[in-house]
């Protein structure tokens, strides 16, 4: 391993990863089914995702971080929060 290598920040991996907001991970699809109904009505296309039994509601994806945040913005103005999580 070169000593550069290990200089390397570990942020700068997520650059080229795909950025995407979690919304919500819900038991109720019916619940995650109104959410993005109301995250819609404000302008944000979000949809829903299968994961055992949970429906995550989610934004993107996002081709950079600044995207995400300003998508972040929007989702927070129509009362509902996130997280970015890289992918």
């Amino acid at each position: 391993v070169c000593s550069s290598d290990l200089a390397k920040p570990v942020a700068a991996s997520d650059e080229h990863k795909t950025q995407l907001i979690q919304v919500a991970a819900l038991s109720d699809a019916e619940k995650a089914k109104a959410l993005v109904d109301k995250l819609a009505a404000h302008g944000v296309k979000a949809y829903t995702e299968q994961k055992g039994e949970l429906t995550r509601v989610r934004v993107g994806p996002f081709a950079s971080r600044e995207q995400a945040e300003k998508a972040l913005a929007k989702i927070q103005s129509a009362g509902a929060s996130g997280v970015i999580v890289s992918k």
